[in-house]
């Protein structure tokens, strides 16, 4: 259980990091 807990949170990470990558891109 714990170990699908951790990999929630690492892909809550990824899609922030994109969110805010696109978000850059779109501030250029």
């Amino acid at each position: 259980l714990e170990l699908v807990y951790q990999e929630m949170e690492k892909y809550k990470d990824d899609s922030e990091k994109l969110e805010k990558g696109n978000v850059y891109q779109e501030n250029i």
